[in-house]
């Protein structure tokens, strides 16, 4: 999991350094930095496409320039990410830190690239170390650095090793590295269009749902089965979702079939209601056949009705909480003091984003040292929603 990150002069994030847990809440108002954090952990697997500049343009909609912090338009960012790796149940993990730097000036390039491997009880070990074109890669099977020239290539120096190289400890790292997912708000549009062919995901805003469900029915008709059931205990009218389409490439489309007295009514996705959709492809995040070892999320409970909040809450917390390899870890944004309230037990998770007037830079407080407002709640019998709301745990829209 990721534990430790350090961000400098990205977007609106400058000097700024974060300690994570399983699942991680980033509250605050507009404009102050919540999905810029997401968009920062987003851009460590993104150098290991082939460009992270066709990423940017592609699927972003970015230009390179656009990423510097306003008032450093020509300076270099930079990460460092600690991440703790473990292999099972018990067992102690390996730590790898992850630093590169991003120089933007006639074009993208990567200026530094380092990878530290510390094994229990072991030194640590460098990995990679890059610096503008010459780059050494630690080969585990020969026990020496291959070196070779990148010539300041706009993707990380793991992006092209292969397997079965000798690159064993890199290539554990980058195979954790890629298993990451990037959620936006969950649009009902994408979560209603046809899907041709088979879909073992959904996209970021939530393409794919019928050849998703399409999948589950024909591969794995038992976690179809669980995923209709859990559905089933918060719409108990609820009788079927299933995916219309004909085996191979058709076209899917999601249909809906409820109980209502006797009667079986069947209706396509266009006649669901968004917030349903939505709930829908929260709780599919579980039954994934390939899951993603690290999440981020725009606003999960947007459209939901505040009383099923803590559904949505309790089935993110059950993947951040589920053991090893099977652990996902949550990174979310919210702007509901619902959601706030689901964090009374571990606000140890929540990140608290405030940016006044004169500040460059948002200001981003653990909640957890906030000890003596929430010491004072307790005793007021005030709930986290209430603190924030009423401005006392800062982080509020004025």
């Amino acid at each position: 999991m990721l534990k430790k990150l350090e961000v400098r002069n990205f977007k609106s994030l400058d000097g700024v350094k974060f300690e994570f847990d399983t699942i991680n809440l980033f509250v605050g108002p507009n404009s102050s930095g919540k999905s810029t954090a997401l968009q920062a952990i987003e851009m460590l697997p993104a150098l290991l496409r082939p460009s992270i500049t066709d990423f940017l343009k592609d699927e972003k909609g970015w230009d390179y320039r656009d990423l510097p912090h306003r008032q450093n338009q020509r300076s270099t960012m930079s990460w460092k990410a600690e991440y703790h790796l473990r292999g099972g149940v018990g067992e102690e993990p390996t730590v790898y830190q992850y630093e590169f730097e991003l120089q933007p000036k006639l074009h993208l390039g990567i200026g530094k690239e380092m990878l530290y491997m510390t094994k229990p009880g072991a030194e640590r070990q460098v990995l990679i170390d890059r610096t503008g074109r010459q780059t050494k890669i630690w080969n585990d099977k020969a026990k020496k650095y291959r070196k070779q020239s990148l010539y300041n290539l706009p993707c990380s120096a793991m992006q092209a090793l292969e397997s079965g190289g000798g690159f064993s400890s890199v290539i554990r790292f980058r195979d954790y590295l890629i298993q990451f997912q990037s959620f936006l708000l969950w649009n009902p549009k994408d979560l209603r269009r046809p899907h041709q062919g088979l879909a073992e995901r959904l996209g970021p805003s939530g393409e794919q749902m019928p050849g998703f469900w399409a999948y589950l029915n024909r591969k794995e008709p038992q976690k179809a089965k669980e995923l209709l059931a859990m559905l089933q205990r918060i719409f108990p009218r609820l009788e079927a979702v299933k995916s219309t389409g004909k085996p191979g490439w058709a076209w899917h489309h999601l249909a809906i079939s409820e109980r209502i007295g006797d009667d079986l009514i069947e209706y396509p996705a266009e006649q669901a209601s968004d917030g349903f959709l939505r709930m829908l492809a929260v709780f599919s995040l579980k039954h994934f056949p390939n899951p993603p070892r690290i999440i981020t999320l725009e606003e999960p409970e947007d459209g939901v009705h505040p009383q099923l909040i803590s559904n949505v809450l309790e089935h993110l917390r059950s993947l951040a909480d589920r053991k090893e390899p099977a652990k996902i870890q949550v990174f979310m944004t919210s702007h509901s003091p619902y959601v706030l309230n689901e964090f009374a037990e571990r606000p140890e998770c929540v990140h608290i984003f405030e940016k006044g007037r004169r500040d460059a830079v948002p200001k981003i407080i653990p909640l957890i040292e906030r000890r003596q407002v929430l010491s004072a709640a307790a005793g007021l019998n005030r709930s986290l929603g209430d603190l924030w709301y009423s401005g006392m745990l800062g982080g509020g829209a004025r």
